[in-house]
């Protein structure tokens, strides 16, 4: 798939996952976001020492934050009531992934 086509994908399953939160789309989501990661890692050859290049932290930041969103959102998920906050976490994987591919 295209990057175009993931990421009309990814809000596709982030409406559905605001308006009808599921382990489901959950998990679905999480394959779309991991399968961008993947070809940001394999398009940059992201690797873990990253953190200790300047010139890499950037991506590196935005990679560990979009994970960090990742797990946020599970456990948003596990609490009623909190679409607003499971949106703003859905846009900010969406801002990184999209400032490391784009």
């Amino acid at each position: 798939m295209e990057l175009d086509g993931l990421f009309s994908r990814l809000d596709e399953v982030a409406e559905r996952l605001g308006k009808h939160p599921s382990r489901s789309l959950l998990l679905e989501y999480r394959g779309l976001v991991g399968e961008l990661l993947r070809r940001e890692g394999r398009a940059n050859r992201l690797r873990e020492d990253y953190r200790w290049r300047r010139a890499s932290r950037t991506r590196f930041v935005l990679v560990e934050r979009a994970q960090e969103a990742l797990k946020e959102i599970e456990a948003v998920l596990d609490r009623e009531g909190e679409r607003i906050s499971l949106l703003k976490l859905m846009e900010e994987v969406k801002g990184c992934l999209i400032s490391l591919l784009l």
